[in-house]
Formats: structure tokens, sequence, C-alpha cells
């Protein structure tokens, strides 16, 4: 259980005084990542030949073949010298003679030649919210899914913008060459001289942690970001919400209306168990990332969730506990799972049964779950029930961990909003007890020995699951036609 008590000391936040954590929320900012077009200048030590050579011009040895001669060197040797430096414009030729340029001059007087020419820095974030901009390099970027929650763009990027900001950019070439420069030559001088266009740019999101606080005598609200030491982030955040939502936050509120009207009484609060909770948070919070005895025997009491989303922690470190077979069930699998909780069920049923009791009415989920079972190797791992009107949330890692999850409605910025509750059970009777009464309620069997009953029930619902999609597809037939 160490890895699980470790994933959540690392998202949980301390507690603001007179207030407790209610909801924690992955919201994307918008970045534009860029790449630029641009001119750069590159200073370096006059190398010898090339001095040699403009000295000698300097002095009235302007002919090809004699500089080769003085300088004992072949003549096709010193040609090529010499249509590099006209190429870089430090000499020119007229009438087979060769003329010393005003850079070139510059270049002997200096000892420094100092060329231009095109570059492309790649990788360039732009943060859209407060305008930062900062190199890709390293940092992980992710694309948005379809309920996914992003703050709007507030910055518009392109070339004025990009020239603003000359000397923060040049800043990150310079360190690209740093980086690039394996042998550390100090001789060589490059920077940002300006900016063309923008060579390419995309829209990309960086995940961050919305935290939001109740009121513990009170409905008021606070809002934190995990990440916003000049609270930029919840200053838009503010904004974005308090008038017309953009589409990109609408996924913070609730938008099944039928659900609103459903969920809207409160479940009663035993104050022990939330004390023992609060107090729970509080050391987990203050431990750093030490799991001792105590903290985990005290973790492993039945007690309230911590977080909003304490059962993701226990699916993605699964292997570190005991247990026998996972048993989900919901009448909003889309609205508590995410693509990374699929994938990782998927993961499971290689090695493990897996229940999952789903309502048929929730919109598109059977689809979906037809879809993860056809896509694991061990289908018969994953046993799909389907059911109607389910208003309850419960994952059970049998016979180790049952978390009961409940929904409750509140209004924020004038809108409904949904907070998960959840009570966590670690003792084996009462999750015993737990799952007797879900096989009872829905008809189930979990047994092993009963996996001959399960498969025949199975293919019953396959068989239902295969009519309703050839239906659809008759349908859709009928429509084209």
């Amino acid at each position: 259980m160490e890895k699980v008590i470790q994933s959540i000391i690392r998202i949980i936040p301390k507690n603001l005084n007179g207030s407790c954590l209610v909801k924690s929320t992955e919201i994307f900012i918008p970045y534009k990542e860029v790449g630029i077009e641009c001119l750069t200048r590159e200073v370096t030590e006059i190398n010898l030949f090339f001095e040699s050579i403009l000295k000698f011009i300097e002095m009235g040895v302007q002919d090809i073949d004699e500089i080769a001669q003085i300088l004992g060197v072949g003549y096709n040797i010193v040609k090529e010298v010499v249509v590099d430096m006209i190429d870089q414009k430090y000499l020119v030729t007229t009438e087979n003679r060769i003329i010393m340029t005003p850079k070139g001059r510059r270049a002997l007087e200096t000892r420094k030649l100092v060329t231009i020419q095109k570059h492309f820095i790649n990788q360039v974030l732009v943060n859209l919210i407060t305008g930062e901009i900062i190199s890709g390099d390293g940092i992980s970027t992710s694309k948005v899914q379809k309920n996914d929650i992003c703050l709007n763009e507030e910055v518009r990027v392109d070339r004025e913008y990009l020239e603003n900001h000359h000397s923060t950019i040049n800043d990150i070439y310079q360190k690209y060459q740093v980086d690039d420069n394996v042998f550390g030559n100090q001789s060589i001088t490059r920077e940002l001289y300006k900016i063309l266009d923008l060579a390419y740019e995309r829209l990309v999101y960086i995940k961050n942690q919305l935290y939001i606080y109740m009121g513990t005598d009170t409905e008021e609200y606070q809002f934190a970001f995990n990440k916003d030491m000049s609270e930029q982030y919840i200053n838009c955040f503010y904004r974005q919400v308090k008038d017309i939502v953009p589409p990109s936050l609408d996924n913070f509120f609730e938008r099944d209306y039928s659900f609103v009207n459903s969920h809207k009484s409160r479940n009663p609060i035993d104050d022990k168990l939330f004390e023992k909770t609060l107090c729970l948070s509080k050391v987990l919070s203050e431990c750093g990332d030490r799991v001792d005895e105590n903290l985990l025997e005290q973790f492993q009491k039945r007690r309230y969730m911590l977080i909003d989303n304490e059962y993701r922690n226990y699916i993605l470190h699964n292997s570190d506990f005991s247990w026998e077979k996972l048993i989900i069930v919901s009448g909003r699998l889309k609205k508590i799972f995410d693509n990374s909780i699929w994938n990782e069920i998927k993961n499971i049923s290689r090695n493990k049964e897996i229940y999952i009791i789903f309502d048929g009415s929730e919109y598109g989920i059977e689809n979906d779950l037809s879809k993860l079972k056809a896509n694991s190797i061990k289908k018969h791992n994953i046993i799909l029930i389907k059911k109607r009107n389910l208003n309850q949330n419960k994952i059970y890692f049998y016979p180790s961990v049952a978390i009961d999850i409940f929904e409750e409605v509140y209004e924020m910025f004038k809108r409904p909003a949904t907070l998960k509750k959840g009570i966590v059970e670690f003792e084996q009777k009462t999750v015993d007890e737990l799952t007797v009464q879900i096989e009872n309620n829905y008809n189930v069997i979990f047994q092993s020995e009963k996996q001959e009953e399960n498969e025949i029930r199975e293919k019953r619902n396959g068989k239902k699951l295969n009519r309703n999609s050839g239906r659809r597809y008759k349908k859709e037939q009928k429509n084209l036609s």
C-alpha cells in the first residue's frame, strides 16, 4: 500500500484554515508551441589564414597566385578560402583584383569574424494565460480529450509579440547553444539578431491541478491552483467562469440536468469519521515521502476519501497491495473514469477478473465497454453486466478495499457542480459483507467456482450487445439509402 499512499501524498494539498478540500480536478493550461525563423549573429575569433590574406590585401598584394606563392601553399587552396571570404562579404573582386570590404577591414581591426545566417529555433512555448515564454525542451505537453477542462487562451502570439520579447527568446537560444556545444568552445558567440517569422505553431497544454475548498461550517468555497505563484491562473479562472463560460470550461460544471435534479439532497456526515479523515489528511500533507508502520496503520482504517478521486490511486497502483478481483458498479462511468484509468483496467484484465456493472442508459458506455473487452488480451476476464437506473458508484478491490462513492450537486458561480465524496473500507469482513450486498442487489455471482454461470450470463449479454449493434447498423444503412 506504500505506493498508493505516496501517490496521494504527492497530490494532496494542505487544508486551509476553516476549510477542507472537497474537490481536486485537473485543469489544462494552454500553450502555443512555436518554431521561430530568424537571423542569428555569430562572432568568432578570426583564423590565421583569413587574417593573413586580409593583411596581404591591406599591403597591396591583391593577386591570388601571388598570395599563394608568399604563403607557400597551393593556388587552389587559397582560391577556395578567398571564395568563402567573398561569400561572407569580407572581400569583393574587380578587374582580377581582390579588394577588402568595410566588413573585412573591421574583421582585421577587431580580429573577429561576424556571420549573419538564417536559423530556426524550435520548441519555444508561450503560456497563453501569463504570456511567459519558456524553452519546451524536456517539458511534457498534452493533447486534451473531449471531456477535459481547460482555461481559455488569453494571449495572442504573432511575430510582433515575439519581437517584443526578443531578449527572452535570445536567452532560450543561448541555452540551446550551451546544451549543443559538447566541447564548450568559448571563442564563439552566437546571439539572436532578428526574428523573421513563425516557422510553425501548434496549440498544446500542460496539466495543472485545481483545488476546491469548502468551509467546515458554511458552503463557502475557496479555489487554488497547485502551481500558481502570482495567482494569475486563479484570477483567469474567476474571470472565465463568472460570466459567459467558454466551452473549454463547460465540463467543470454538471451538464446532466436530470442528474442535478435527483442529487440535490445531502448525505449525512459522520462527524467522528470526518475528524479522523481531516487528521490523516494533515499528517499526509506534512510527512514528506516517508511511509512508516504507524502511517500505514492509520491510512488503512475506515474513513472518508482523502481526495474526491482517491479511487484512481488504487487503480493506477493496484500491484502495490494484495487483492483478487475488481468489482465496479456505476451509472456514470464516463464521468468517474478517464482514458488512463481505462487503459489500466485493460492491463489488469490480463491477470485478474473484472466485473463491471454499468447502466445501459449512460450515453455511449455500452459501445465503449464492448470495445474495451474486444481489445483486451484475455476477454473472458472482463465480465460486463448491464442494468438500468444505477444511482451508485462502487469500486471494490475484493477482498482488500471497498470504496463507496456518492455524488452531491452544489451551486458554484450560479451553476451546478458535482462533488464526489466516499467512504473507504479496509476491514475484510466489511468488504465481504458489502460484496454480498452487491450480489444480492444485482443478482450477480462473483465466486470463482461459479465462473461457468458467469460465462453463460456474459454470452447472453454479448448477444444483446451484438443485436443492438446490428439494429444500429441496419438503421444507419436505412438512413443512408
